[in-house]
């Protein structure tokens, strides 16, 4: 019986905050992609928006997006190897 402070359950904790800023990096990504296409079509709408305003609107998208890519890569491969660890710990522990 694994104790409270056992690898398998500091591994499963792991995955769970790895695969929750996954899931965050995920949803800041798309969010992002949905706010430019919302944005575009309100710029298009608009008579008084101008090239600049386009192309702010880009720059602040591009850079959420790349915010969830820089936090999701590590969350993704962190969860991957916290998964791997916890699958391990558990048939270890099935062994002992």
């Amino acid at each position: 019986m694994p104790s409270a402070s056992s690898p398998t359950r500091l591994w499963s904790y792991a995955a769970w905050i790895f695969g929750t800023l996954l899931a965050l990096s995920i949803l800041l990504a798309l969010g992002a992609t949905v706010w430019r296409m919302e944005q575009t079509y309100n710029i298009v709408d608009s008579d008084i928006a101008g090239a600049e305003d386009y192309r702010a609107m880009i720059d602040t998208s591009l850079h959420w997006s790349r915010v969830g890519l820089f936090i999701g890569i590590p969350a993704a491969l962190l969860y991957v190897a916290s998964l791997v660890q916890l699958y391990r710990g558990r048939n270890q522990d099935e062994w002992d």
